[in-house]
């Protein structure tokens, strides 16, 4: 007989504690899905309650819809006591499972991305016809409506925050796959409960975990309450925010609770975004005149905002005011007054008493200047966009430009460089989208000497008196810049420096830039700054005329001899190689699939530069291809070499091939260019055929090109028919190679050829004539007969 556990018996109780542990640490895997989970998400072991809690809504994935109803109430009795379970993880995990429940029961998409209709498994029971059965829906709707939905609506009081923050997202997922109705029945009663919450009251719908609450965690929820009802506004329609949310937020600006006020403000700009006056349709007179009442109330309140005296509202406040958006349907006399009214705020925060408060709206000066200036170039009345961007120009742009160093001081000490530094960062980090909200011609009156202050090491007045104006700059040569020291300012200027140029335009970008990109690409000693440039060269040159991108193609192999690894031989007494600093391999594979894209836009085949292509960048590919390090060989292979063989090949019929369209007005300039074009496609056969006879490595790189050319070039069918017409020979001549590899990748590239031929549309010639297709079939045949364990040899 098994002993008792007494007190009098410590050790049978011992005894009997560890036989409890173990069966609850042993899994029946025998057991259904669903069965396992009731007997396991029951257990005392809160490790198995997690896992097995996750577990829920897969339970429901695989049952046919006519029996959802009958699984749902079987794992509804966990519901009550996973709601007030003890784990913190239990719950989060529970409030997660609740929604996605309530989505497979909703017939929506679940999280594994597959449809419901395609993951239910057809089991007994379960028609075809159950998908159409409308009263099943109908009733897992209300279930996830009455049931489901006071569960996640309980979590939301929850004494932990981590839960409350997990039941909020929940629910907000749950609310955008609601009607707006349904929402405003079944779910916003809960964060207006929170709202209303005393130190005595709660959500007794549901039972929640019987906890003693303090005055602190009473105006954590309310506060918790106002966030949440900024975030069902997007699921809302406009008469239910302007009735029921805009009230409340009115009234908890004066909350005595700056909690509960901070989030006021976040939550304002939300309701603010959610009007409903932001489109035309079904909008009538009234609702346009209760939006503009609305708006009016929420800015004036937020403005109150701004100026409360406590400092984390404030704080929140200059976090905030980017979120609003305002749209372009309002009328030309709201548009202006909405837009003058957020600059306003704007300079209320910048002139804070709080220095933190300024800090942190400078930092954030450039996604405010966007929004501000957002869907500007919508506005069909042209003198209202040039007042609100006049009003950005002389109220905010003086402070954004001032962060190189003007505005700076005012917040710091001289001494405090590092702060200096990170402002002038943020200002370089949101340049090219305050230039692009205000446009290029504010470039010259205001941000091009920003530009010069952030690019400099001693960012100077930008007043007349200036010694060092951008005209002498400009005049200086690009070796002789005194570039600024931080790299951080240069890298995010060389990444952006496309952007730049592209706003700015050919001629602006000539003048005023193309110095900075050459510094950047030749003279800069950082790998990540000269990255910046590097990685966006193709669509730089794009934007260049034809004389500069000339003057650039020339310098190709020289910014490919800085990016190229330095070679110490034997005669310095060392074996092997030693790489310079500036030896980057990785950059040398970005400078390839740039100068790929290049050939695939024509970009570097317009005609003042067709001499340059042929005596420069068509040796520089090849030499790309015989790069030290396989993956800069691969990338020239696979991309660069049939990108190029296909840019220069000259078809008469084709009019986006190589330069026939630069000079087709002009025959003679025509007949010059067809010339040039066959000169630069030959020379590329002989550097091609030259691999072809070259050593092992040559020849596998050989024979990846010619795969690569038939796989990602086929829509180039005449170019390809041509290339293949003079290479298949040197093809065949590889399959008596002695070394193994080397007819491995020829087997490979032949047998590509036979399934690109056996494939090919009516519109793409084939890439092989009948002779040389049955020459591959042959040679393929020969190959695969050869026995397995002796084929190399």
């Amino acid at each position: 007989m098994a002993a008792t556990a007494t007190p009098s018996n410590p050790a049978a109780a011992g005894q009997q504690h560890q036989s409890m542990r173990f069966q609850d640490l042993t899994i029946d895997d025998t057991l259904p899905l669903l069965e396992r989970v009731l007997k396991y998400a029951q257990s005392e072991i809160a490790l198995q309650r997690l896992v097995h809690v996750r577990q829920m809504a897969d339970v429901l994935r695989g049952v046919p819809l006519s029996q959802r109803m009958f699984t749902m109430d079987r794992l509804s009795v966990l519901f009550p006591k996973l709601v007030d379970d003890p784990e913190i993880l239990v719950r989060q995990g529970f409030v997660a499972q609740l929604v996605e429940i309530a989505l497979i029961c909703l017939n929506i998409n679940a999280t594994d991305g597959a449809p419901v209709e395609n993951a239910v498994e057809k089991t007994k029971g379960g028609g075809e016809n159950d998908i159409n059965d409308e009263s099943v829906t109908t009733s897992l709707r209300n279930y996830v409506l009455t049931v489901l939905v006071p569960y996640m609506g309980s979590m939301l009081s929850n004494p932990n925050l981590e839960v409350r923050r997990s039941a909020s997202e929940a629910v907000t997922k749950l609310a955008s796959e609601l009607s707006a109705n349904e929402v405003r029945q079944y779910l916003l009663d809960y964060p207006l409960a929170l709202l209303s919450r005393s130190q005595t009251s709660g959500l007794n719908n549901i039972s929640s975990p019987k906890m003693p609450v303090s005055n602190s965690s009473v105006e954590d929820m309310r506060a918790f309450g106002v966030v949440f009802l900024g975030e069902l506004c997007q699921s809302l329609s406009g008469n239910h925010v302007r009735e029921v949310i805009v009230p409340h937020l009115i009234r908890c600006k004066s909350d005595k609770s700056h909690k509960v006020r901070s989030a006021c403000a976040i939550a304002l700009p939300r309701a603010f975004n959610n009007l409903g006056d932001d489109s035309n349709d079904g909008i009538t007179e009234n609702d346009q005149a209760a939006a503009t009442k609305a708006r009016t109330q929420l800015l004036d309140a937020f403005c109150c905002l701004s100026e409360d005296s406590s400092i984390p509202c404030r704080n929140v406040c200059s976090d905030s005011i980017e979120i609003f958006n305002p749209y372009t349907q309002y009328s030309d006399e709201e548009t202006l007054r909405v837009r003058e009214k957020m600059v306003e705020i704007t300079l209320v925060l910048l002139h804070d008493e709080q220095q933190a408060i300024c800090v942190r709206t400078l930092q954030r000066l450039g996604p405010i200047i966007a929004s501000i200036c957002f869907s500007l170039d919508q506005v069909k009345t042209d003198s209202v966009v040039l007042k609100v961007k006049e009003s950005v120009a002389l109220n905010i742009l003086p402070f954004f430009c001032g962060m190189t160093d003007n505005v700076v001081s005012e917040y710091t000490t001289r001494e405090d460089q590092q702060a200096i530094n990170d402002m002038r960062s943020y200002c370089a980090y949101n340049f090219p989208g305050v230039l692009l909200s205000l446009g290029r011609e504010y470039w010259t009156s205001c941000l091009r000497q920003c530009f010069i202050n952030l690019l400099y090491d001693n960012p100077t007045p930008s007043d007349d008196t200036d010694p060092r104006s951008w005209e002498e700059l400009k005049a200086m040569p690009h070796r002789n810049f005194q570039i600024t020291q931080l790299v951080a300012i240069r890298r995010i200027i060389s990444h952006s420096l496309h952007d730049l140029a592209s706003i700015l335009g050919q001629k602006l970008m000539e003048t005023d830039l193309y110095d900075v990109l050459e510094y950047f690409l030749f003279e800069e000693d950082v790998d990540g700054v000269r990255a910046g440039v590097i990685k966006h060269a193709s669509a730089l040159l794009d934007l260049l005329s034809q004389s500069k991108r000339a003057e650039l193609i020339k310098l190709f192999p020289e910014l490919y001899d800085s990016l190229s690894p330095t070679i110490k031989g034997k005669e310095d007494g060392i074996s092997g190689s030693s790489y310079s600093k500036s030896g980057n391999w990785r950059m040398r594979v970005v400078f390839t699939e740039q100068l790929c894209c290049m050939f695939s836009k024509n970009v570097l085949v317009a005609s003042d530069e067709e001499v340059f292509v042929i005596s420069e960048v068509i040796p520089l590919a090849f030499t790309l291809l015989g790069d030290p390090v396989a993956g800069v060989r691969e990338s020239a292979a696979q991309k660069l070499i049939p990108s190029m063989l296909c840019a220069v090949y000259l078809d008469e019929e084709d009019s986006s091939s190589f330069n026939t369209t630069v000079q087709a007005s002009k025959d003679e300039s025509k007949t010059v260019s067809k010339s040039l074009s066959s000169v630069a496609f030959e020379n590329c056969i002989a550097r091609l055929q030259n691999f072809a006879v070259g050593d092992y490595e040559k020849k596998q790189l050989f024979c990846n090109i010619m795969c690569s050319l038939i796989q990602d070039h086929s829509h180039k069918g005449k170019a390809v028919s041509k290339v293949m017409d003079q290479m298949i020979p040197f093809l065949m001549q590889i399959e008596k190679d002695p070394v193994a590899n080397v007819r491995l990748t020829m087997y490979r590239s032949l047998r590509t050829i036979i399934d690109s031929t056996e494939f090919t549309s009516q519109k793409i010639p084939s890439v092989a004539t009948e002779d040389q297709r049955q020459m591959i079939l042959a040679s393929i045949q020969r190959f695969e007969e050869v026995e397995d364990d002796n084929w190399w040899q």
